[in-house]
């Protein structure tokens, strides 16, 4: 049976069949920029959508335990030290923004996996963490093994549907931007599926690709790689916590939850959809414990 959510993603995709995907120019930067390493501008930062449940909590003065779940970029890998990961830094900023807020940053990340994996070690973890909001990172390993557009967007619906049932928020973050995949029109195509999933079922996106773009465009860029030119850097890790930080708490203490509808989704073509392609994931990437009080490996 044909899921809506897939059915929909399928007829945009043939009414586009003949297109191309078309992502814009990153904003120009302007050169003092420099200074700030993890400067963006303003539409790429921000939530305007979901995390009602975690909003209310909070203006309750309750606190939050939120899940990161994902692959190598969750976990880790390219970091000196857990300490280093985007969820132990995004606790470090939490704190920062929040101080009277109890947030608890659980790290489920496990490299190499794709989303089929992951969302299946979803209902595990959440049984164990029982988070108030899921942050899930999607997408690279798919887009890189040539998992299909459609399988991984059905997957993705199937974990998002299955955490609002259980009144958990959630946050996608899509995959990272990096040298070899500025060409590739499947990568791109991916990470649009993505943004288009986040944008019709109003749940806020991370949007790490477009970040890191930006950040490379840069007149001074700063690196935000690891020696592989893959996996993510300390500074890398440092500045999505940042942002994504921002977002999380932008959205629980706005005096009015924002009305504005989410940005719409890039134009997918169908062009070259290859059929799904399940690889199987290699063997899990261990992560130390951080010593932050707020985050649990």
């Amino acid at each position: 049976m044909t899921r809506p959510g897939v059915g929909r993603l399928s007829a945009a995709l043939l009414l586009l069949a003949t297109g191309f995907l078309v992502l814009p120019a990153p904003p120009a930067a302007r050169a003092d920029e420099a200074i700030d390493a993890c400067f963006l501008p303003e539409d790429l930062r921000g939530f305007s959508a979901g995390l009602a449940r975690t909003r209310a909590k909070i203006a309750a003065g309750d606190g939050a335990t939120i899940l990161a779940i994902g692959s190598s970029s969750t976990a880790g890998v390219g970091a000196s030290d857990a300490d280093h990961t985007y969820p132990a830094r995004l606790a470090v900023h939490l704190v920062s923004r929040l101080p009277d807020v109890a947030v608890k940053v659980v790290n489920r990340g496990i490299g190499g996996e794709v989303v089929a994996t992951t969302a299946a070690r979803l209902r595990v973890e959440v049984d164990a963490v029982r988070p108030d909001l899921v942050i899930w990172q999607v997408g690279t390993n798919d887009a890189v093994r040539g998992v299909g557009l459609e399988t991984m967007a059905a997957i993705i619906e199937d974990g998002l549907a299955w955490l609002d049932a259980r009144g958990i928020d959630t946050v996608l973050m899509d995959p990272q931007f990096y040298p070899r995949v500025a060409g590739s029109d499947g990568y791109r195509r991916a990470v649009a599926v993505i943004a288009d999933i986040a944008a019709r079922r109003r749940v806020p996106l991370v949007r790490r690709y477009e970040a890191m773009r930006y950040w490379a465009a840069r007149p001074q860029p700063v690196s935000m790689l690891a020696g592989d030119a893959f996996h993510l850097n300390d500074q890398g890790y440092e500045c999505i916590a940042g942002m994504t930080a921002g977002g999380l708490a932008g959205r629980w203490t706005a005096a009015e939850a924002p009305a504005t509808a989410a940005p719409a989704a890039p134009a997918v073509s169908a062009k070259s959809l290859a059929p799904a392609v399940q690889a199987a994931a290699p063997a899990a990437l261990p992560v130390s414990a951080s010593g932050g009080a707020s985050v649990i490996q």
